[in-house]
């Protein structure tokens, strides 16, 4: 037998007492984690200055996502329910039911928590493979979930952080089995982190109330110790709330240390931030330094996206809600939007039809961007009617126009026709004013440029980027017009314009792409 030395014996001996301490309730110990500015600030600069946004984010366009996770298990309150269920007062119209309905599912903020909330959640028909397959057919190149939302709950099999998606509520890896998913079905995988707001978010777990001269703790002061014989036993509430023992350092080491674990078990194509800056500070740019290390060391170059709020170097920025509405970017980016509240609820209507959503997607790409958009689930994993509504419009439309959106470009200028709509710094409610009949977004691919009807109606249409004349574009001679997945459309072409017949049968009945040869030079 081999000898083992005293390092290995007390290596072995650290090991054996982690794993005691887990199987009794406990956490192993954090190792250590340094933070050291001049050191992170050297590699992250050295890393992006070696980025260069990949091709397949380039040509993807489109992403689903997964906003899922406790907060979606109150069916009205809002979605920021685990901050606003803490308050009484002063909240926000989207979160001023939160408050009254706790009282009423759960109980009193003294007896029952968020922590019950997390229980409460047992996505007990999610089917990942079927998302996945589902959502690559409506179109989506990539997909996303959330690691960690604002509330501090990790989706994820995480081992320094107890509350997480194993441990407590589904008992399952919910990112896991999505990635998983993701690699079955040749999807790119996402990760979204929120955690920068903790433990503010949860502040109000520490607050108390006056019940009848009688001062009431909020569930926030509960300790270990108060869980025995409570389905929470072994677990400690100030891990999820952060009560006074989370220091800033502790903090930071812990972000580090759950991260880092999370990029290593699930390695994603794509890690965001919902923050425009690297979040929560120092710790943030070492986690995300890291991402593209372990990305440049498996695929030989960064072949990955690090999403931020803001443009910088080595970053793809996030605009949520938020579409460039009258220019083309000269860099890449992408819009988060919502097709519906970010988490589920009854008492909200989607702020988008199908239609709004398609037109979207081509507004975006036309400038540069790629779109990655939430579609909401029920907390039991399923998908609400509204969006499996969207689900099958989005399939049936790509199947017709998925040429005219993969793999494309932007052109000399993104629209032709009239400035009827404009997107505004909010995305688009589906009861905004419409497109005009007349009003195109245009990409290319090649040799091959595409025009976009937004509103498309029979009869006849000018494109003066098409005219031959046009300052700006100074197109070719154009000698074939299409519609795609449809028939050849007769065209004439002047100094002035492209003039052609918008036929009544098109094969999409929302946006109507056009496959034009000859315009590019």
């Amino acid at each position: 037998m081999k000898k083992r030395t005293p390092a290995i014996l007390f290596a072995v001996l650290v090991m054996n007492l982690a794993l005691c301490r887990t199987m009794m309730g406990g956490l192993p110990e954090m190792p250590p984690v340094e933070l050291d500015q001049e050191k992170i600030d050297k590699e992250w600069d050295e890393l992006a200055a070696q980025w260069e946004c990949p091709e397949w984010f380039k040509d993807a366009k489109l992403g689903l996502w997964l906003c899922w996770g406790p907060c979606t298990v109150p069916e009205v309150g809002g979605g920021w329910f685990a901050l606003h269920m803490y308050q009484s007062k002063n909240v926000p119209e989207f979160g001023a039911r939160a408050f009254p309905y706790f009282r009423e599912k759960f109980g009193p903020q003294w007896e029952y928590g968020y922590k019950d909330v997390c229980n409460a959640w047992k996505a007990d028909k999610y089917d990942a493979d079927a998302i996945a397959k589902r959502f690559k057919e409506a179109g989506a190149k990539y997909i996303a979930v959330i690691s960690t939302f604002h509330d501090h709950f990790d989706n994820w099999d995480s081992t320094y952080h107890e509350w997480n998606s194993v441990k407590v509520g589904p008992k399952r890896d919910i990112v896991g089995e999505l990635k998983k998913a993701a690699d079955k079905h040749g999807l790119l995988f996402g990760l979204t982190c929120h955690d920068d707001r903790w433990p503010g978010f949860l502040g109000g777990s520490r607050r108390s109330e006056m019940v009848n001269g009688e001062k009431k703790l909020y569930d926030g002061h509960l300790t270990m110790e108060d869980g025995k014989g409570k389905w929470w036993e072994g677990l400690d509430p100030q891990n999820l709330y952060g009560g006074p023992g989370w220091t800033v350092e502790k903090r930071m080491q812990h972000f580090v240390v759950r991260h880092e674990e999370l990029l290593d078990k699930y390695e994603p194509d794509l890690f965001y931030y919902d923050k425009g800056n690297f979040s929560p500070g120092l710790a943030g740019k070492r986690v995300a330094a890291y991402f593209y290390r372990k990305n440049l060391e498996r695929n030989g170059k960064i072949d990955a996206v690090m999403n931020l709020k803001s443009h910088k170097p080595g970053i793809v920025r996030d605009m949520e809600k938020h579409v460039a509405s009258t220019t083309i970017k000269d860099y890449y980016w992408q819009i988060d939007t919502t097709y519906g509240a970010w988490f589920w609820k009854t008492d909200r209507e989607p702020e988008h039809s199908p239609e709004t959503v398609i037109q979207m997607l081509v507004d975006v790409i036309s400038k540069n961007g790629n779109l990655l958009l939430n579609v909401p689930q029920w907390p039991d994993g399923t998908f609400p009617e509204e969006c499996e509504e969207l689900l099958d419009e989005l399939t049936a439309w790509m199947k017709v126009n998925s040429s005219a959106v993969y793999g494309t470009r932007y052109w000399e200028v993104y629209r032709d026709g009239p400035t009827s709509f404009r997107a505004s710094n909010r995305a688009r409610k589906k009861t905004d004013e419409q497109y005009a009949s007349d009003e195109v977004r245009f990409v290319k691919k090649d040799k091959t440029l595409y025009a976009f009807l937004m509103n498309p109606q029979a009869g006849p249409l000018k494109m003066k980027a098409l005219g031959l004349k046009h300052a700006i574009t100074k197109p070719g001679k154009v000698t074939a017009v299409s519609i795609v997945g449809g028939e050849a459309v007769e065209f004439s072409q002047n100094d002035e314009a492209l003039e052609l017949t918008v036929p009544e049968k098109r094969p999409s009945k929302f946006v109507t792409a056009l496959k034009i040869e000859g315009a590019i030079r």
